[in-house]
């Protein structure tokens, strides 16, 4: 195995790390209306390599799926301390809604990131002026087909970095 594609797999084995509970939190980067950059962290539920795409849960009604709705051009950002690794990812991003399957799956428990009444975003008098009231329209999975993963190790015995473009995942080193 080539150097480049050890660091590719070393990539595709923290994003496959990721999705374990309490692992998986990455920040997904949009743009809204007004051509401003808007990051929030979502959590990160499931990563393909054979389709190359990683998936994350949301708020059907969120913002966020307003503006890719606009723009389906996304980034996500995840940090790994242990491994001193920060992985940036782009792609496509593509919203399913309320999928019975997935819906079924979640916990009563923890379904309370998609219930919120009202809707996220709404300006509330007070700080708990809202409720719960689960519903699996409120719920979507948002799938990101990635056009590239960039690897940027910040390693005690050096720095690298690299990029990999989806068409047949080839790599390229890149000064740190």
């Amino acid at each position: 195995m080539s150097e480049l594609a050890a660091v590719l797999d070393e990539a595709w084995t923290l994003l496959e790390a990721g999705v374990e509970p309490g692992r998986g939190l990455v920040t997904l980067c949009t743009v809204d209306a007004q051509g401003a950059p808007q990051g929030r962290t979502v959590v990160l539920r499931e990563v393909s390599r054979d389709r190359g795409a990683v998936a994350v849960y949301t708020d059907a009604r969120s913002h966020k799926l307003a503006e890719i709705g606009a723009e389906p051009r996304v980034a996500l950002v995840l940090w790994v301390p242990e491994a001193k690794v920060q992985l940036r990812l782009t792609g496509r991003a593509q919203v399913e809604p309320g999928l019975a399957e997935l819906w079924r799956d979640i916990p009563e428990d923890r379904r309370e990131p998609y219930s919120h009444e009202p809707s996220p975003g709404t300006p509330i008098p007070a700080a708990d002026a809202w409720e719960e009231q689960p519903a699996r329209e409120k719920f979507a999975r948002l799938t990101v087909t990635l056009s590239a993963i960039e690897h940027v190790s910040l390693a005690d015995t050096g720095h690298s970095r690299a990029v990999f473009r989806a068409e047949q995942w080839r790599g390229t080193w890149l000064s740190p």
